[in-house]
């Protein structure tokens, strides 16, 4: 199954992070809610989204690529940061190019968090 879309549309769906315009705060919740193991283990992906931290900050996203498109979306909810790569190169890796960009724009918001928890 593969995802078609385009810019107009990723800052539609990144918007809906911070404004929660379509299904409101509870779909935002259901969304952003790791699954879990049928022993309880929580994983870092659920409902199509990896869920996870980096360096410190907690990120929401997902990487896509095929017929050498490369893609990539990313949103630190609470640093009010999305971060979307359309890429029509597959040597491009989104991935990576994302979290730069990330280090670059966040890197205020890393600082305070590694304070916090030394």
């Amino acid at each position: 199954m593969n995802l078609h879309t385009n810019v107009e549309d990723m800052a539609k769906w990144s918007n809906n992070f911070y404004t929660y315009k379509v299904g409101g705060k509870k779909l935002f919740n259901l969304i952003s809610k790791p699954g879990q193991l049928n022993n309880g283990q929580p994983l870092t992906y659920g409902f199509g989204l990896e869920l996870k931290e980096y360096k410190g900050l907690h990120w929401i996203g997902h990487a896509g690529g095929i017929a050498g498109y490369n893609t990539m979306f990313i949103t630190f909810p609470n640093n009010n940061l999305s971060i979307t790569i359309l890429a029509n190169l597959a040597s491009i890796s989104s991935f990576n190019l994302s979290f730069r960009i990330a280090d670059i724009l966040l890197e205020n918001d890393v600082q305070k968090e590694n304070k916090k928890n030394s």
